[in-house]
């Protein structure tokens, strides 16, 4: 009576993912680490089949094989063969800042001009490549005046920045936004 059993639902091993990371303002300073793969046959035997809204867990074989609990998130209904993403945690040697350097209007005009600085630093002995997703207010029209790296945009609001960060380095995006109403 008024008892609650989990049932593990699927258990599917050695799933190929892309390892990614993911850089948003609502990270604060932190950034991270994303999972991706394809719910799909063609990935990995035991996919390919709708997967429910609910808890998701990350498990790798470390030294030993032994399987290792690396992080969990929770995924929405998902249907299949459509992409996954988990975010397992944030890096812990990556770090961003994003600072707003100008802020530039006009009174009486329907007009904003802002300047923007994203940092990463990287503290990994290797390069790494950081997927930055910067929003825009959305609910107005915006057009790019400068850029330092080339970016796509991800839907109406958000434009995605996808840069190499040197070794034990650092990089500067910076773009200039203006808005007009």
């Amino acid at each position: 009576d008024k008892q609650i059993k989990q049932i593990e639902l699927i258990n599917v091993e050695n799933i190929p993912v892309t390892r990614r990371y993911l850089c948003r303002p609502n990270f604060g300073n932190r950034v991270g680490v994303v999972m991706e793969f394809e719910n799909s046959k063609q990935t990995c035997q035991g996919l390919g089949v709708p997967l429910p809204k609910g808890p998701f867990r990350v498990y790798l074989a470390d030294a030993d094989d032994q399987n290792e609990f690396v992080g969990s998130d929770a995924i929405d209904h998902t249907p299949k063969d459509e992409p996954v993403r988990i975010r397992i945690g944030y890096a812990f040697d990556l770090v961003s800042d994003r600072v707003q350097t100008a802020n530039r209007r006009k009174a009486g005009r329907n007009w904003n001009e802002q300047d923007w600085k994203i940092t990463l630093r990287n503290h990994k002995d290797q390069p790494v490549t950081v997927v930055v997703e910067e929003p825009l207010q959305g609910y107005l029209n915006w057009k790019i005046l400068k850029k330092s790296h080339e970016y796509t945009k991800k839907d109406f609001r958000t434009l995605d920045f996808e840069v190499e960060v040197p070794a034990n380095g650092q990089t500067d995006i910076t773009y200039t936004v203006e808005y007009t109403w």
